[in-house]
């Protein structure tokens, strides 16, 4: 992308935006027959910008939603470790904010809202804005 600007920015002369209209309209005109592709990598250029605008805004969210699923995880354990239920629900995996939960049969429900309770403390903790909720699905297989 660097390249890319440093290219298309390069034929440019430095004083370009000190012109006037009419001089500017000239040279850009003078510019699509010198460089007829000049259109298309200014175009990939923005796709870039636009790519990575959104990408540094999406980080921050995708990183606070991460670490909500690992502190939900912590607090699982803990639950689990205070009430002795270690042996009826297991956490299996965490992708990226959801918790994959198994539980010995008649626990399904108890693992559940235990999962729930505890993605909406963390929630609670590290995003005290905007209220976080949990919606748990119970099945045979995860449903992502």
């Amino acid at each position: 992308m660097n390249q890319l600007y440093k290219k298309l920015n390069g034929l440019y002369p430095k004083d370009y935006k000190t012109w006037d209209e009419e001089k500017r309209k000239k040279f850009k005109e003078e510019l699509k027959v010198k460089y007829p592709n000049m259109g298309q990598e200014w175009s990939e250029y923005f796709s870039w910008v636009g790519k990575l605008e959104r990408n540094a805004l999406n980080y921050r969210i995708q990183g606070l939603s991460g670490s909500m699923t690992k502190y939900a995880a912590v607090l699982f354990r803990e639950h689990q470790i205070k009430t002795g239920n270690s042996n009826n629900y297991y956490l299996i995996n965490l992708v990226h904010d959801e918790i994959l939960a198994e539980a010995n049969p008649g626990y399904e429900q108890e693992a559940s809202e235990i999962v729930k309770t505890c993605m909406e403390k963390a929630g609670a903790i590290m995003c005290q804005r905007v209220k976080m909720g949990a919606v748990p699905v119970i099945s045979k297989v995860w449903e992502h």
